[in-house]
């Protein structure tokens, strides 16, 4: 996932490779490492056990699962991991925001006490 996110941030943003964003690439690289790359590894293990592993009935059989029953989940998964991590950063940012706010206050209140 990190290299399709250094991809789309030169091709699809035309950023120059100065300019990447390393940490939004870290992060997509950390869901795919921790997220896609152990649940894909699972799958299509339990694929190869449940459905075979050579012919040409397995290989449509492999195809049609993996694109109507996993894909539509993993992809849902995918998205709320997405989803977690900017909320994680929202509630950081509102988290800052207060602490600021009551130190603001604090000193107000130390101020004319």
């Amino acid at each position: 996932m990190g290299a399709g996110d250094i991809i789309s941030q030169t091709v699809i943003e035309k950023k120059s490779f100065k300019k990447i964003d390393y940490k939004r690439t870290l992060q997509f690289s950390s869901i795919g490492f921790f997220v896609g790359g152990p649940a894909l590894r699972i799958w299509y293990g339990l694929l190869n056990k449940h459905v075979g592993s050579s012919g040409k009935m397995v290989a449509l059989k492999k195809v049609f699962v993996d694109q109507f029953i996993f894909a539509p989940t993993f992809l849902l998964f995918l998205l709320i991991s997405v989803f977690l991590i900017l909320c994680l950063k929202i509630l950081c940012s509102f988290m800052r925001l207060f602490q600021i706010k009551k130190c603001i206050n604090n000193f107000v209140y130390n101020l004319y006490s």
